[in-house]
């Protein structure tokens, strides 16, 4: 069973660790594939993504019944094309 968890900003080590795998940035090897996220952009990210979102934007950790964290759901809505990505 997974479960929806708001992660806190101590939990961003997953989100690192996510955006520097080779794997799982595959999708994005086009435009350079793995991201840096650099501890120093932890509070700046999380502010915007978590803490103050509104219904701009969602973010959260998938958990499995181990506790462990084993991917994350994101959205965002775009002005541009009156979406949400």
């Amino acid at each position: 069973m997974l479960t929806l968890v708001k992660p806190n900003i101590d939990d961003l080590w997953f989100r690192e660790k996510l955006m520097a795998d080779e794997d799982t940035m595959s999708y994005n090897a086009k435009w350079g594939g793995t991201i840096p996220f650099p501890k120093d952009e932890w509070e700046a990210w999380y502010d915007a993504w978590v803490k103050t979102a509104d219904n701009r934007r969602y973010y959260r950790y998938l958990m499995n019944s181990d506790n462990e964290y084993v991917g994350e759901v994101a959205y965002h809505y775009d002005r541009q094309r009156d979406i949400y990505i």
